[in-house]
C-alpha cells in the first residue's frame, strides 16, 4: 500500500514539475541599466516541439522524469536572486505572493 501511495506522490510532482517547465516559464523582455526586470507584457517561454514531445515521454519513466524535470527547472530558474543576468522567471500557482 506504501508504494503505490509513494508512486502517485512521484507522478504527482513530475507532473507539477512539467506544468511549470510547459507553462509557467517566462522571459523577462524589458531591460534597464540595472538588469532585467518584471512586465506585465512578458511572453511565455517557447519550448520546441521536439522538446515538448521528450518531456511528455519523459514523464511516464518512473524515476527519470523527476531528474530531468530538476534539472530544467534548475536550468531555467538556478540564478533568480541575480536580477542583472536571469532572464526568466517563474508565474504560477506555486510562486505567487499573498
Amino acid at each position: 500500500m506504501l508504494g503505490i501511495i509513494l508512486f502517485w506522490i512521484h507522478y504527482i510532482i513530475a507532473g507539477i514539475m512539467l506544468y511549470h517547465i510547459l507553462r509557467c516559464i517566462y522571459v523577462k523582455t524589458k531591460f534597464c541599466e540595472y538588469g532585467y526586470e518584471i512586465s506585465d507584457l512578458d511572453e511565455r517561454l517557447k519550448q520546441p516541439l521536439f522538446v515538448i514531445i521528450l518531456l511528455i515521454i519523459v514523464f511516464f519513466v518512473p524515476v527519470l522524469n523527476i531528474l530531468v524535470f530538476s534539472e530544467c527547472m534548475c536550468r531555467y530558474l538556478i540564478n533568480e536572486g541575480d536580477q542583472k543576468y536571469n532572464k526568466y522567471y517563474c508565474k504560477s500557482f506555486l510562486t505567487k505572493k499573498y
